[in-house]
């Protein structure tokens, strides 16, 4: 979590790729704790994502939403 809040700090101070790497730490580390479908690692592929759409790269903008909202609808389905 606490790479995660450093990211976030990190980008609204407009220092996006610091913010990157703190979400990218984030990433891994919850996925080694938590697993592929566990909700805060949609929460880091959202941020990501928002990071890099503030940096340009639209491309890997998309897919960090694309995969945050595949998890979140698996989620709702799950009995």
């Amino acid at each position: 979590m606490c790479h995660n809040n450093l990211g976030l700090v990190h980008r609204d101070l407009g220092d996006l790729e610091q913010a990157k790497e703190y979400f990218e730490r984030a990433l891994t580390s919850y996925l080694k704790k938590l697993g592929l479908d566990h909700l805060d690692v949609a929460m880091c592929h959202n941020n990501l994502g928002s990071v890099h759409r503030n940096l340009g790269d639209l491309e890997q903008a998309k897919e960090g939403p694309e995969r945050a909202l595949t998890m979140h609808l698996c989620e709702k389905t799950r009995p």
